[in-house]
This record gives C-alpha cells, sequence and structure tokens, in this order.
C-alpha cells in the first residue's frame, strides 16, 4: 500500500510527462510509445512506476505487460533486471 505523498508524487509526475509530451507536439496518447526510465527501486519510484503503467494500461489499451515492458529502472550499479 503506498501512502498519499507517494501517490501524490507519482500523479505529479504522470502531470510533467504530459507537459513535456505536449511541448513537444505529442498528444497524451504518446505516453504509450515512450519509454521511461526511472532511478531507484524504492517505495517512491515503485509507486510512480505503477502509477504511469496503469494510465497505460487503463487509458491507451495495453496490457499491464506491454505497459510494463516500456520502464528501465537503473541504481549506482546499472540496470535492474530480473537476474539481478
Amino acid at each position: 500500500m503506498f501512502n498519499d505523498d507517494i501517490q501524490g508524487t507519482a500523479a505529479t509526475v504522470l502531470a510533467g510527462l504530459y507537459g513535456a509530451m505536449k511541448v513537444q507536439g505529442l498528444t497524451p496518447e504518446s505516453l504509450k510509445h515512450q519509454r521511461i526510465v526511472v532511478a531507484g527501486a524504492g517505495s517512491a519510484g515503485s509507486g510512480v512506476i505503477l502509477t504511469i503503467r496503469n494510465a497505460i494500461n487503463k487509458r491507451y489499451g495495453l496490457t499491464k505487460e506491454e505497459a510494463s515492458s516500456r520502464f528501465y529502472i537503473v541504481d549506482k550499479d546499472g540496470l535492474i533486471s530480473k537476474h539481478r
């Protein structure tokens, strides 16, 4: 369960992504085509990923697996994967 502060952070990040796409002349639906890199796998980063993934899934019709494949999580040692 995420607390309100983390959910607020995630909503702010999602709004920022929409704003960045608008500045680039892209539609909000373009979010489903973006590749997103997240620094750190803590609770805040995880909350951001889940919020964006759910938006892509519910608003733009990608499955959770398809939406999840758009995210890359890195830390000080590099890319975090199932093997690391």
